[in-house]
């Protein structure tokens, strides 16, 4: 709401269910990707879609995450992510997390999160790896994590350390 308290004015999906939400760290955008792969960057304030897009990509959108300064948004499916413009919607970027053969493995993206304000950083948490994105500069190094299936990745609101959290119940701090 609103900080006067009036409800913020109501915005239409687009029929398909939604499979995730987010909203940027200022309050004034959301991100909701549905189950048909379409994906709307909503002005919260003014009440209105700002961009809608369909991803090419197969299977729904399942992870999405602004950064720090809501520059840019991300949402992840099928082995890829694609990195938006928050301001227009437009892409910046669309980067394969796992290609061929790999991607029956790697493919599950279980967790995408920002870091870093001035040059942005995207952790992305796979089935068996994390890869680290430079948005900037549009290059992904990988971090492979030697089988474990990662589940969840944080990082503090410092920005200074990254915890990622696996299946097979273990915790690593970076």
């Amino acid at each position: 709401e609103p900080s006067d308290g009036s409800p913020l004015p109501w915005i239409s999906g687009n029929g398909s269910g939604a499979d995730c939400v987010v909203i940027a760290a200022d309050g004034g955008r959301a991100l909701i990707a549905y189950h048909d792969n379409n994906v709307a960057l909503l002005d919260l304030q003014a009440g209105r879609i700002l961009h809608t897009a369909r991803s090419p990509l197969r299977g729904s959108v399942c992870r999405s995450a602004f950064s720090p300064d809501g520059t840019f948004a991300a949402v992840a499916l099928d082995g890829a992510v694609r990195i938006l413009q928050s301001a227009t919607g437009e892409t910046f970027d669309e980067i394969a997390i796992a290609e061929g053969p790999a991607k029956a493995f790697n493919g599950n993206i279980n967790d995408l999160v920002f870091f870093g304000s001035d040059d942005p950083k995207l952790i992305v948490a796979s089935s068996a790896r994390l890869d680290i994105i430079d948005v900037r500069a549009k290059t992904k190094r990988m971090v492979p994590r030697r089988g474990r299936a990662i589940t969840i990745a944080r990082v503090s609101a410092a920005g200074d350390t990254l915890v990622v959290a696996s299946r097979d119940r273990a915790i690593d701090a970076f």
